[in-house]
């Protein structure tokens, strides 16, 4: 949750133009997207992770339509656990020197303060036990 709201304000349809250049897959400007910011060439950059983004399927549609693949909560979130506990599994831990996500590699973000409430977030959700 802390991840989302730092990177969307935990709304679905953000959708925000990066300085990344050109996307690979969709051959037009790199935009993060969704939840979790995510963007249609990270199925490119994490092949095996299996991203649930189809951007064949989505191409027709209007960019902030809520029934694109990569707009789709379960499909964010799914493909955003996937590439975090791939830098984890890669660098052994969340707050990263590389980061997919920004905010992970700005220390400042992430207080003790504010791992604590993410801490307690997490245990209060009924499949955390």
């Amino acid at each position: 949750m802390g991840l989302m709201r730092s990177n969307s304000s935990v709304m679905r349809r953000t959708i925000l133009e990066s300085k990344l250049g050109t996307d690979k897959v969709t051959g037009e400007p790199v935009y993060s997207e969704g939840l979790l910011q995510l963007s249609y060439q990270d199925v490119l950059s994490y092949p095996h992770l299996g991203l649930p983004f189809d951007w064949n399927a989505d191409k027709v549609l209007v960019r902030t339509d809520c029934s694109k693949t990569i707009l789709d909560p379960l499909k964010n979130i799914t493909g955003g656990i996937a590439i975090l506990a791939e830098q984890i599994r890669r660098q052994g831990m969340i707050v990263l020197k590389h980061p997919y996500w920004s905010t992970l590699g700005d220390p400042s973000i992430w207080t003790a303060s504010k791992v604590a409430k993410i801490i307690d977030m997490v245990r209060k959700l009924p499949f955390a036990e």
